[in-house]
C-alpha cells in the first residue's frame, strides 16, 4: 500500500511526496526496549492490549499501536545472552491516538511489575503481576488490573502505561507506570479526557472475555 499528497514550501512551491507503507512504518518505528526471554516475546500481543506507551524522549503517549521485535539480536558480552529490540510501530490510520506535550514528571511508577511467564492454568495468558509486598504474591492479569484500579483510591483515575527505555529493560519484568492527570493541566479537558477514555477503554477489555 503507498500514500500520496502534496505540501507546500515557505516559498510557495508544491511538493509533493509519495511513500510506501513500508517507508511509513519505518519512519515511524521507535524502540521501546529489549527482550532476550521468549516468554516476553510471546506476551507482546498481550502487552499491546493492556497498554498505552509513553515515549519520554518524544513527550508524547501512543495508544493505538503495533509490538514487533527486530530480526537481529543484540549480544551482549556480560552474559553472552542475545537481545532483541522491541519496536513499537504506530497504526498509520490512527495517528490522532497520539498524544503530545506530555512531560515525564506526568509519569509516575506504580510499583507494579509484570512477569511473563509460561501459559498455565493459573496463568492462561502468561502474564503475571506482582505487587511488591511481603509475600510477593504473583497476580493473575485479572487480579493484578485490579490491584491497579485499586490505586484509584488516593489516585483517580489510574491510567497504567508502560514507558520507552524504562519498562522493558532486557530482565524478566516490565515495570507498569501511571499517567497523572493532574501533571497535564496544561493541555485541554478535551484532550485529557480523551486520554483517559482511550487507556480506560483498555482495561475494560481485561473483563472481556477474549482477554480475562
Amino acid at each position: 500500500m503507498a500514500f500520496a499528497g502534496t505540501f507546500y514550501k515557505p516559498e510557495g512551491k508544491v511538493m509533493s511526496f509519495y511513500t510506501t507503507n513500508e517507508t511509513f512504518q519505518s519512519a515511524m518505528s521507535l524502540v521501546l526496549g529489549h527482550v532476550s526471554d521468549q516468554n516476553q516475546i510471546n506476551a507482546l500481543p498481550l502487552l499491546k492490549l493492556l497498554f498505552c506507551v509513553y515515549l519520554p524522549d518524544a513527550a508524547k503517549l501512543i495508544t493505538n499501536y503495533q509490538l514487533k521485535c527486530s530480526d537481529e539480536s543484540i549480544l551482549e558480552s556480560s552474559n553472552l545472552s542475545s537481545q532483541k529490540k522491541v519496536i513499537v510501530q504506530p497504526d498509520k490510520s490512527a495517528l490522532h491516538h497520539t498524544f503530545y506535550n506530555i512531560p515525564q514528571e506526568a509519569i509516575r511508577y506504580t510499583g507494579i511489575e509484570v512477569h511473563c511467564c509460561q501459559k498455565s492454568e493459573e496463568f492462561p495468558h502468561g502474564l503475571a503481576f506482582r505487587q511488591p509486598t511481603s509475600t510477593n504474591a504473583m497476580l493473575s492479569v485479572k487480579e493484578g488490573i485490579s490491584e491497579l484500579l485499586r490505586l484509584a483510591l488516593h489516585t483517580k483515575p489510574v491510567l497504567p502505561v508502560i514507558v520507552a527505555g524504562k519498562s522493558i529493560t532486557g530482565g524478566k519484568a516490565i515495570r507498569i507506570y501511571r499517567l497523572e492527570l493532574s501533571a497535564i493541566q496544561h493541555l485541554s479537558k478535551m484532550v485529557n479526557s480523551g486520554i483517559q477514555q482511550v487507556i480506560t477503554d483498555k482495561l475494560q477489555r481485561v473483563f472481556q472475555k477474549k482477554v480475562a
